[in-house]
């Protein structure tokens, strides 16, 4: 995440064998305001190559929309300069091969692709709506939280990961929202990777959890960095136990408690079956 708050295009893939690498490049772009989050798309073993098509392909694109990818880079597109020979080249075994020479290309190609232009223009638009803000902690590498390691964490609860660069410099709170610059916010932040942390982490905790910020995760050990002083440590700890006996800060992820006591309601909810894959943006008074 610290690296992809450098880019202009937070960059992403996915397959066609349920492989989706996502959670870096979403969570960034939502962090430091880049709506446009690209994805080497398509890509696919030896089994799929000419044999794929539109009908096929619109599945595993839908998924990647609904994880917060809104620019699909084919994977791929090759360049076929003999027309006379179809479907033409290949690019080894490797792709999805989307191509001029493809036997779908002037039948279901031009619907699929105006599909595609369609969706991500508008999700490209707007504000994404999420929960709940995970910090990764302060320790190197910053990689973002994956989903099955928050347990029990309800499926249709929606999440970006935070690194502490965002967190200290571009979180705020307000009536108990945790806030970003560019309008995304979320109902709570849980905390994880906590063993050992920064003096400037922490502080900011006590910042946000004093504006009313519903905190989640274990209290922190130590103090992290080298040289410091019985004085840094003696404030550190006075720190800690001030925010961990607010009513708003809890130690356990009892999520639905949680939730239900802070009125934190995932949206949209669904009825008639377990989950619903969705991505939920919000434009001006509309909701996407």
């Amino acid at each position: 995440i610290d690296a992809a708050r450098s880019v202009d295009v937070p960059m992403g893939e996915f397959w066609m064998h349920e492989k989706y690498d996502y959670e870096t490049a979403v969570s960034a772009a939502h962090l430091y305001g880049r709506p446009v989050v690209s994805a080497e798309a398509f890509t696919a073993n030896p089994d799929i190559n000419f044999k794929g098509h539109p009908a096929t392909l619109k599945k595993a694109g839908d998924k990647a929309w609904t994880l917060g990818l809104n620019e699909f880079m084919f994977h791929r597109f090759a360049h076929q300069a003999n027309t006379h020979v179809m479907p033409g080249m290949t690019m080894s075994q490797w792709g999805s091969h989307i191509d001029r020479t493809q036997t779908w290309w002037n039948t279901a190609g031009k619907l699929w692709f105006e599909y595609l232009q369609r969706g991500q223009y508008l999700l490209q638009k707007g504000i994404p709506v999420r929960d709940l803000l995970v910090f990764v902690g302060d320790g190197a590498p910053a990689n973002p939280v994956s989903r099955r390691s928050l347990k029990d964490l309800p499926t249709e609860i929606s999440f970006d990961s935070c690194n502490p660069h965002a967190l200290i410099n571009r979180v705020s709170v307000k009536d108990g929202k945790l806030r970003l610059p560019n309008g995304v916010q979320y109902d709570a932040l849980a905390l994880r990777n906590t063993a050992n942390m920064t003096m400037s982490t922490l502080q900011k905790l006590d910042q946000l959890s004093s504006g009313g910020a519903v905190l989640i995760g274990t209290k922190p050990k130590t103090l992290a960095g080298y040289g410091t002083s019985s004085k840094d440590r003696a404030t550190f700890k006075r720190l800690v136990e001030k925010i961990w006996t607010r009513p708003t800060t809890y130690h356990a992820s009892d999520w639905t408690s949680i939730f239900k006591k802070h009125d934190i309601e995932p949206s949209p909810t669904t009825s008639g079956r377990k989950h619903l894959d969705f991505i939920h943006k919000k434009i001006d008074e509309t909701d996407l």
